[in-house]
């Protein structure tokens, strides 16, 4: 069974903000497991407010989050999938009309995340 993605990412209204929709960051979700058997969490903090733009607030702030938490995992397939692609092709599939494509956009993609 896979492991579960973090959750460095949460939507939620908070008063403080006028429209009250922002998304949380916690750079230690769970927080850290010290060697004396104590957790020490850190200071989360507001990121991104939802502003009045934004017709459906709620959903817009959950949906960022959610996709915001899967995309570490999602790059990690990605790049696991394209690796196990390469290495069972011939070389001339990255020539292929279907194959070839694919991976090129794939390894944009990556490139793209990655920041390169």
């Amino acid at each position: 069974m896979s492991e579960q993605p973090k959750v460095h990412w949460t939507a939620e209204e908070n008063g403080n903000y006028n429209p009250p929709w922002v998304l949380r960051y916690d750079p230690t979700p769970g927080g850290i497991r010290n060697e004396d058997g104590t957790t020490t969490h850190q200071v989360t903090f507001p990121a991104l407010q939802i502003t009045d733009w934004v017709a459906e607030k709620e959903k817009a702030a959950q949906g960022l989050a959610r996709q915001l938490n899967a995309f570490p995992a999602v790059l990690d397939a990605l790049k696991d999938f394209v690796t196990e692609i390469r290495a069972y092709q011939s070389p001339e599939c990255e020539e292929c009309e279907i194959i070839g494509p694919l991976l090129r956009a794939a390894d944009a993609a990556i490139a793209l995340a990655e920041g390169r």
